[in-house]
C-alpha cells in the first residue's frame, strides 16, 4: 500500500467476518395450564439477542413426553395431546449464519374436570375425567361392549350404538 492507503498491484487486503451466535429466545406455551380440549400455542416472549444485529427467525419443534411429533410450527392442534401428556416447544433462533441454542417451554396436559355421560334408549356411557369409561344398560347389539381403550376422550351413545372420540387422533370409532 502506499502512503493514502491505497493498495498498488501486487498487494492485497484482506479481512475476516466473524459471526457471532444469537442467544436463546424466552418461550412460554399458551395456555400455560391446558386440559385436553384446549389448542397450544408456542409464543416468542423475548426475542434471542444478536451481538451483530443480524435479523433473527425462528423454526418450531414440538416433543410429546420427549418424542418429536413432526409438528413445525407454533401451533399444537389438541388432537395431538393427551391426558398426562408433557408437551415441550423448542425454538431456535437463526440469523442467517448459524443457529443459537433453543428456547424452551413444557406444559402437562390435564383432563376436563367435566364428566361426559350419554345415553340411549337402552344403555348408557360415561367417561370420567382420566378417560377412563364405563356402559352398562342393554347390550343386545354390542352397544356397551365399547372395550377397554383407554384412548377415548369422549363417548356418544345412540339408539343402539356407541361411538368414541379417540384421544391423540381426533378420530372416531
Amino acid at each position: 500500500t502506499d502512503e493514502q492507503g491505497a493498495v498498488g498491484p501486487g498487494a492485497s487486503a484482506s479481512e475476516t467476518v466473524r459471526n457471532t451466535r444469537p442467544g436463546a429466545p424466552s418461550v412460554a406455551i399458551l395456555p400455560d395450564q391446558p386440559i385436553l380440549s384446549d389448542n397450544l400455542q408456542c409464543v416468542v416472549a423475548q426475542d434471542s439477542y444478536d451481538p451483530d444485529d443480524d435479523e433473527i427467525t425462528y423454526a418450531w419443534t414440538w416433543l410429546r413426553d420427549g418424542t418429536p411429533l413432526g409438528v413445525n410450527g407454533p401451533d399444537l392442534d389438541w388432537t395431538a395431546t393427551g391426558v398426562n401428556n408433557e408437551l415441550t416447544c423448542l425454538v431456535l433462533p437463526w440469523d442467517g449464519f448459524e443457529d443459537g441454542p433453543a428456547g424452551e417451554s413444557t406444559v402437562s396436559v390435564h383432563a376436563d374436570a367435566k364428566l361426559f355421560v350419554s345415553a340411549g334408549k337402552t344403555h348408557t356411557c360415561s367417561n370420567q375425567v382420566d378417560i377412563s369409561h364405563t356402559c352398562w344398560g342393554s347390550n343386545s347389539l354390542g352397544q356397551s361392549d365399547v372395550g377397554p381403550s383407554p384412548n377415548y376422550y369422549q363417548l356418544e351413545v345412540g339408539l343402539d350404538f356407541t361411538c368414541g372420540l379417540i384421544q391423540n387422533t381426533g378420530g372416531v370409532e
